[in-house]
């Protein structure tokens, strides 16, 4: 992934739980969890979706990026969440893009061999 000189939203979604990670200059400046204990419903999704947006604008976010669960366990709960999350970041032109954790692992395990790559470049660059 690219260096970004905006704020970068991180969201791990889910019906009970939902994580949040502000990245500002590639670095991790927020995070905080939100818990929703009532049964699911509109007036539920309405909370959820309100909270989110809310933290968005206060942050300023620049970009949003919304881990989703693998669709094996993902719940019909969580798919309107975030089809409603990613209709209001549409309707405000904040780009978005959604990944699962196995996305995630291989970007990481991506960087990491980038990293290790690097290093050794350097190191013969010092010999």
């Amino acid at each position: 992934m690219k260096k970004s000189d905006g704020t970068i939203i991180g969201i791990s979604i889910g019906s009970r739980t939902i994580g949040l990670a502000m990245i500002t200059k590639d670095e991790l400046c927020d995070w905080q969890l939100l818990s929703f204990k009532t049964k699911w419903s509109q007036e539920k999704k309405e909370e959820i979706l309100e909270k989110l947006l809310s933290y968005m604008t206060a942050s300023k976010a620049a970009q949003v990026v919304i881990k989703v669960p693998s669709y094996v366990y993902i719940s019909p709960s969580t798919i309107d969440i975030v089809q409603s999350l990613e209709n209001a970041l549409i309707h405000l032109s904040i780009p978005h893009k959604k990944y699962s954790l196995h996305d995630i692992n291989s970007l990481i395990q991506e960087l990491d061999t980038n990293n290790k790559a690097d290093q050794i470049l350097r190191s013969k660059e010092l010999s």
